[in-house]
């Protein structure tokens, strides 16, 4: 803490120009470096514990214990050393009339502090203690009756040696350690954070868990002494923000199975869900998308084959049993019993998460799946000029089984869907289906019609091919379906008829005319 005090106030010195003053407090700095480093040093030549020498050596045990109790006792002396040394420093300032160096009390406090953790120790080093090992979505194991003197290592090489010291026929514990271990080796890759808790008691994320003696750290914080349990958590950094946000996105992208969970901020639901599966396959594997090209590639592709489905969890808030239910659902995903519920379908692949979702929800589930079975088929058309941007006049979806069906079949279920699905003044409702397919029959408009399936290259289809049918390839299934219709011409707003207007006219522009 003195270090990071310093570290900010050479900052500020070095925006404010203050050369002089930055030089004197980088020296300080390297100072409280070095003895940090010599402590740290000190301590980790203390003996550890080795179980094994409990039943092979009683002898060894003995002179470790004996060799313990020596270096405690020495660098107990050295500390009161310090303090003595720190103190009549203190008060030979004090007796000259100088202002106290706010560092040097902090120096004395801090070796108060550590005093008191080392006599802690040495009153308690035949205790055992109860230590949990969670690896956040994997696994949690506990080891009971770990001396508490094998404590005196850093979590980092700790967890390390309990892996070592542990059979693999102890599948669980030593599956979690496993994970635990390799996190850790790999941080550099993947954020880790590393939490701790005695008894109850919460100390928040260690900052230098590779460093400082788990033991040591723990006798500095807590109240209660000696703890009957000691808690580690490792988690992924970004897993650990979704988990404790106040609302968490899981997205799957199957086959794979690929996954991400995000905390469900603005960002996210302003997304387009393609993007949210190109994030989750890129992030689970950076190779695939190396540039823009490459992310480009994906993208299409997805559009191509990815079916999107939802569910929301309000049960999964971040509340601490929502929280449990977050990561319970999230270890079934890791460890490949996921059983994806009851999905409800989203057709728009391009829109955004908030569009798609309730937003009132804490947890979602967004799952993306190749059409490889049946699933409800969502069909848009559109029709336009040769000078003019697609106009969306129908926008449908079909049962499972719809497919494959000829162009005309397709369009007169998309006609009377969305007739049936409108208010139709009664004197037009005859005529409003013809006046659509007029645009893509009659030769004056020399329609082009193109068809889309899956978001492939869109081909051009016609009515007189009545035994060419739309469908997709074997062993996929038809998930979308995009008939553009272009014009030569569209009629003039002037000109149309009411049957025209009715697909090419907002219903507030029709009505307004008819008030007029």
């Amino acid at each position: 803490d003195l270090i990071a005090d310093l570290e900010s106030q050479l900052a500020l010195q070095r925006e404010a120009g203050d050369d002089e003053a930055a030089a004197a407090t980088e020296a300080k700095i390297e100072e409280w470096t070095r003895r940090y480093d010599e402590l740290y040093h000190q301590l980790r030549n203390l003996p550890r514990y080795d179980s094994a020498s409990d039943s092979d050596d009683d002898a060894s045990t003995e002179a470790e214990d004996n060799s313990l109790d020596a270096r405690l006792e020495e660098r107990l002396a050295k500390v009161a050393a310090s303090i003595a040394e720190q103190e009549a420093l203190l008060a030979s300032q004090r007796a000259a009339g100088y202002r106290e160096a706010a560092d040097a009390t902090a120096h004395l406090d801090w070796l108060k502090r550590h005093e008191r953790a080392l006599r802690r120790i040495e009153a308690t080093r035949h205790e055992t203690v109860d230590v949990r090992i969670i690896v956040l979505g994997e696994g949690d194991e506990e080891i009971s009756a770990l001396p508490l003197v094998s404590l005196l290592r850093p979590i980092a090489p700790l967890l390390e040696d309990l892996l070592i010291e542990t059979e693999p026929a102890k599948e669980e514990l030593y599956s979690t350690l496993k994970i635990a271990d390799d996190m850790i080796a790999l941080r550099s890759s993947e954020p880790v954070t590393v939490e701790m808790w005695c008894d109850h008691e919460s100390l928040g994320p260690a900052s230098d868990f590779d460093k400082k003696p788990a033991l040591l750290y723990l006798a500095e914080q807590v109240e209660v002494w000696p703890p009957s349990q000691l808690t580690v958590r490792v988690s992924y950094q970004h897993e650990l923000e979704a988990v404790m946000a106040p609302r968490c996105l899981l997205a799957i992208v199957d086959p794979g199975i690929n996954y991400v969970a995000m905390p469900m901020d603005g960002a996210v639901l302003d997304a387009p869900l393609v993007n949210i599966a190109r994030y989750v396959l890129s992030k689970d594997d950076p190779s695939e998308v190396r540039g823009s090209a490459q992310q480009q590639r994906l993208l299409e592709q997805l559009r191509r084959t990815a079916v999107a489905g939802l569910v929301c969890d309000k049960e999964a808030d971040n509340t601490r049993h929502g929280q449990a239910e977050r990561v319970s659902l999230l270890k079934e995903v890791r460890n490949g019993t996921f059983k994806v519920p009851e999905l409800q379908p989203i057709h728009a692949i391009d829109a955004k998460l908030r569009d798609a979702i309730d937003e009132t929800a804490p947890f979602a589930v967004l799952y993306f799946s190749s059409p490889r079975e049946a699933v409800e088929p969502r069909v848009t058309l559109s029709v336009r000029d040769a000078d003019s941007a697609p106009m969306l006049l129908a926008d449908v979806v079909l049962r499972k089984d719809y497919f494959p069906k000829s162009l005309f079949e397709l369009l007169s279920s998309v006609i009377n869907i969305t007739k049936g699905q409108a208010t139709i003044p009664s004197k037009i409702e005859k005529e409003v289906g013809m006046a659509l397919l007029d645009f893509a029959i009659q030769p004056k408009y020399s329609a082009v019609i193109l068809v889309a399936v899956n978001g492939e290259e869109p081909r051009k289809m016609s009515f007189s091919c009545v035994d060419e049918k739309i469908g997709a390839p074997p062993g996929k299934a038809v998930a979308r379906v995009a008939i553009n219709v272009v014009v030569a011409a569209l009629p003039a707003p002037g000109t149309r008829t009411p049957e025209q207007r009715f697909w090419l006219e907002s219903r507030a522009a029709r009505l307004a005319d008819e008030c007029v």
